[in-house]
């Protein structure tokens, strides 16, 4: 199976140069890697873009892949789930790309990877080579991969390769009607100006393990709406932590943007006069050069940030887990005795995979029971190491639905392991407790879940609840529902294993129901 992706929260570039691919590679399927920017769903849904076919990322079998073919992208963390076919033998990987090289990008088998303003130009540029006709509608959707890209031609990475390939587009039919609805340019040439400077100023400093962007210049005009810059450089170039330093004058303006907890913008630009909210905040520094101010705010930045929690600090350990060797018979009795209801295989104390109790129980409705877990489990499951920012395990776990990860040691072995249950408490930990916001009984908003328990729950299991409720309130026992069902119905996950709590005598209370519903 032949696949083409991009990168996940995909942007218009991706995709037309996933569309462009799907000419170069026609017995391929088109596979979003993960979430689209609100921009191109906007898109599929205004336009004739449904007309697009796509698979989606659930119904992969990552195991089957053959040919992976990655554009607009070269990071593996940015896969998401695909990122599981990489390195595995019999998968020819080929690459198309236009961003710079860095250390941890991934190796093609086959790579055009050259520095112009977008991928879409480089995919362009070898329709052309190779005689492939293109649809006006293709057209239009290879232009809103350049124009947005390239900000209209207007950003300092555009090339004339951009331009050449942007006539060609209009040439072959693109409507710039739709390009012009899709690609807002709301700044004015000045404030792009500006732009292209701060852009070309932007430097990287990790700061206990936390990338912030810092771009510094000096501007003899008034540059109005810094805001307005900071977002779209932060939303463009996918940064978490973004600080401009601007000065205008004796003044020197400070706008600050911050997706990260650990980073509060209001608390960094304080010792510099200004202040805000944890992801957005502004200082002007009087009296300070661009430089002075830059490297103030680099020192208020070392003593403001501290080391995150990392995998090691949330994981529950140890890990109950199973031979290689054991049968499905015995696993299921090992998930019954521990209430898990996932068991890490190992050979030895090497780490192989994981054996969920759907697939036992499945096994076992088969007749299977005799059979060993190596025969079942799943392998090329995302794992975490001890060290792993708490960041990367969120973005991993919860972009690609993950409800369990194991925590494996350098020699192989498993050290722990991280739940939804254990990355939840941890968010809400670092939500309330970190950021020293209690939460006080009467604040948070009343939810009817009755809505939700219709939509996620069999009418079989609704019944028996309902009933259960109505003995409840007739005998006057207090009944909750409890355990993994309730947290994922909020994360909307299928889980039929039903737990209930009673407050009072238990047998009673389970003779009563089986009084009523038999059994």
């Amino acid at each position: 199976m032949e696949i083409i992706t991009s990168h996940t929260n995909a942007d218009f570039d991706a995709l037309a140069s996933m569309v462009a691919a799907k000419k170069l590679y026609p017995g391929a399927k088109l596979v979003f890697a993960g979430s689209q920017e609100k921009s191109m769903r906007d898109f599929f849904l205004e336009s004739t873009a449904y007309t697009i076919e796509t698979e989606r990322l659930r119904n992969i079998d990552v195991d089957k892949i053959t040919r992976l073919i990655i554009v607009d992208n070269r990071n593996p963390n940015r896969l998401g789930k695909l990122a599981g076919a990489l390195g595995r033998p019999g998968v020819s990987v080929h690459l198309y790309d236009h961003h710079p090289r860095t250390g941890g990008d991934i190796k093609g088998e086959q790579e055009l990877i050259e520095e112009v303003g977008a991928t879409t130009t480089l995919m362009v540029e070898l329709l052309q080579q190779k005689g492939i006709a293109i649809t006006p509608f293709e057209a239009t959707v290879f232009a809103l991969g350049i124009y947005e890209e390239t900000g209209a031609l207007t950003y300092l990475s555009t090339t004339a390769r951009d331009a050449r390939a942007a006539a060609y587009l209009i040439g072959q039919g693109a409507n710039l009607n739709v390009v012009a609805d899709f690609i807002v340019r709301d700044l004015t040439p000045e404030q792009v100006a500006v732009l292209n400077e701060l852009s070309a100023a932007a430097k990287s400093y990790d700061i206990n393990g936390v990338t912030v962007v810092v771009a510094a210049i000096a501007t003899p005009h008034f540059v109005p709406d810094l805001a307005a810059l900071a977002h779209r450089m932060r939303d463009r170039d996918g940064l978490d932590v973004l600080f401009l330093v601007v000065q205008m004058g004796d003044k020197t303006h400070v706008i600050g943007r911050s997706r990260l907890p650990q980073v509060n913008a209001g608390k960094v630009l304080e010792p510099l006069g200004g202040g805000g909210h944890l992801t957005a905040a502004s200082a002007v520094a009087r009296d300070l050069t661009y430089l002075e101010t830059r490297e103030r705010l680099i020192d208020i930045l070392k003593r403001h940030i501290v080391p995150g929690r990392a995998a090691s600090d949330i994981m529950t350990s140890p890990v109950k887990t199973v031979p290689t060797r054991t049968s499905i018979e015995q696993a299921n009795e090992q998930m019954t005795r521990f209430s898990v209801n996932v068991l890490p295989v190992l050979d030895g104390t090497r780490f192989l995979g994981i054996i969920t109790r759907e697939v036992v129980q499945k096994a076992l409705f088969h007749g299977l029971g005799n059979r060993t877990v190596d025969e079942f489990m799943s392998t090329g499951v995302p794992v975490a190491v001890p060290d792993m920012p708490m960041a990367r395990v969120e973005q991993v776990m919860i972009g690609e639905r993950q409800r369990f990860m194991p925590v494996i040691a350098e020699d192989g072995t498993v050290v722990g392991a991280i739940t939804r249950t254990d990355l939840l408490r941890s968010l809400h930990e670092q939500r309330f407790g970190a950021a020293g916001l209690p939460a006080e009984p009467g604040t948070q908003p009343v939810r009817n879940v009755r809505g939700m328990l219709e939509e996620r729950l069999p009418a079989a299991v609704r019944e028996t609840l309902k009933v259960v409720g109505e003995i409840a309130d007739d005998s006057g026992f207090p009944v909750y529902l409890v355990g993994g069902i309730v947290r994922d119905l909020f994360l909307r996950m299928e889980n039929l294993d039903v737990d209930i709590v009673v407050e009072g005598d238990g047998i009673v209370f389970a003779g009563m129901i089986v009084r009523k519903l038999g059994g």
